[in-house]
């Protein structure tokens, strides 16, 4: 179910049955605070997001100038007052377009790595690689976040772009083993969601719009680069083998159905769903399990 743009607080739901996840917010300091308005209730205490969430700069650094610091942590404010009104952990699966020396600046807790800022600690920022099973619904989840830039050579190193964006073949060995041992310890076979910020390979309509349309500096050695993201996700998706699977990144909604075979040579079927960017009616998903 996808939540009209119209705005108001979401519908009585079964908790142990709906799961939330939001798309790409940029920052967007307006949005966020509709978006987790229009979900708000007092039964869920975890949603999701699929990146590009909008982790800027949140302490002054060379180069930066103060407003940039200043407004990075008011958007971080305002996410988390909305979060603790709601009363609710928010958990980011990281994009492209965040700043990645401010995640390891970030304190690691205790749980498998998740990183949080001390003066906002309702936003949780999952490792690149993670497995976890929603205390709302028990459902178990997979993620692997990260992803290329295709506009990075209009950006500057450090400042708007990191380059630890890119998923890399030990972020997918990582995952494969992480999997593997969720699977061992919970005795299951296949994950309920798969959370990434760009889309895996294999859905034909992002495949025929992939490359079309897009400036001279847009190389095919960088188009090779994004291809190889989403290639280690589909290898990563096939490992999980999940009942459903959600992405954003590229700013365009569907819903895909996919016949596939998993690693372990048995075949499954995943829906397959992109969100949305901030602004838009296709940018949050209330999932119901089932």
């Amino acid at each position: 179910m996808m939540l009209p743009h119209s705005g108001g607080d979401a519908p009585d739901r079964d908790p142990a049955n709906t799961m939330v996840v939001f798309g790409d917010w940029h920052g967007n300091t307006s949005w966020a605070r509709y978006a987790l308005g229009t979900v708000r209730t007092k039964h869920l205490a975890n949603y999701y997001h699929v990146g590009d969430f909008g982790l800027w700069h949140l302490a002054p650094a060379p180069g930066i100038p103060a407003r940039a610091w200043q407004n990075g942590r008011a958007y971080m404010q305002a996410v988390n007052d909305s979060l603790a009104s709601n009363h609710a952990t928010l958990n980011v699966v990281l994009g492209n377009h965040e700043n990645y020396d401010a995640l390891e600046s970030l304190p690691t807790l205790k749980d498998q790595g998740v990183r949080a800022h001390p003066d906002y600690p309702n936003i949780r920022f999952l490792p690149r690689a993670h497995m976890m099973v929603d205390p709302d619904t028990g459902a178990h989840i997979a993620t692997l976040g990260g992803a290329g830039s295709i506009d990075k050579a209009f950006r500057t190193p450090r400042v708007d772009w990191w380059e630890q964006e890119n998923i890399t073949f030990s972020d997918l060995e990582a995952f494969r083993e992480k999997a593997a041992a969720h699977r061992e310890a919970h005795g299951i076979q296949r994950f309920d969601l798969f959370l990434s910020h760009d889309a895996p390979k294999g859905i034909p309509l992002l495949d025929q719009r992939s490359g079309r349309g897009l400036p001279a500096q847009v190389t095919p050695d960088l188009l090779a680069e994004l291809n190889l993201q989403r290639m280690l996700l589909r290898e990563a998706l096939d490992t999980a083998a999940p009942h459903t699977a959600v992405h954003g990144h590229w700013h365009f909604h569907h819903e895909t159905i996919i016949d596939a075979v998993s690693v372990s040579g048995e075949d499954y079927t995943v829906r397959m769903i992109g969100l949305d960017m901030d602004g838009t009616s296709n940018n949050i998903l209330c999932h119901q399990l089932g």
